[in-house]
């Protein structure tokens, strides 16, 4: 859907690859960026129908779970409020987050608070890129 597997054979075998791996089950993540990667809950949900679909005809015991990669954003609460925007399985209860890489938001903790108390869990994507972050790790020991 953006910088993932570029057609169905290349997602067959990545599929195959993790089953070979031991791996289970999987959560698809692409990204949303807004105005970039418009990958909005139902798009993907779509996709990983038609991901399961091939994966049952091509006789692969993996399991795929629908989510996404929400890079930082100020529509973000109302995308998720509104389920146009997808959590970690669909269950509104985890949010895959993707910070900018060159500094940290003001009130960037009071959002991450804010998702908390509406009983939402942010798990930061790849916090090492944060140039912040990589310079005062404990800011995120901080946010644990």
């Amino acid at each position: 859907m953006d910088d993932g597997a570029q057609n169905w054979e290349q997602s067959l075998a990545m599929a195959r690859m993790a089953v070979e791996d031991g791996i289970e089950g999987v959560v698809c993540t692409p990204h949303w960026v807004l105005g970039q990667y418009d990958n909005t809950r139902p798009l993907i949900l779509s996709a990983v129908k038609n991901l399961r679909q091939k994966l049952a005809d091509h006789d692969i015991p993996l399991e795929i779970y629908p989510g996404a990669e929400l890079r930082l954003d100020v529509s973000l609460c109302q995308g998720l409020h509104g389920r146009e925007l997808l959590t970690i399985n669909d269950t509104g209860r985890f949010v895959l987050l993707e910070l900018p890489q060159e500094l940290l938001p003001q009130k960037l903790e009071e959002f991450l608070w804010d998702l908390q108390v509406q009983g939402i869990t942010p798990v930061i994507s790849h916090p090492e890129r944060n140039l912040v972050l990589r310079q005062d790790p404990a800011r995120l020991y901080h946010w644990v």
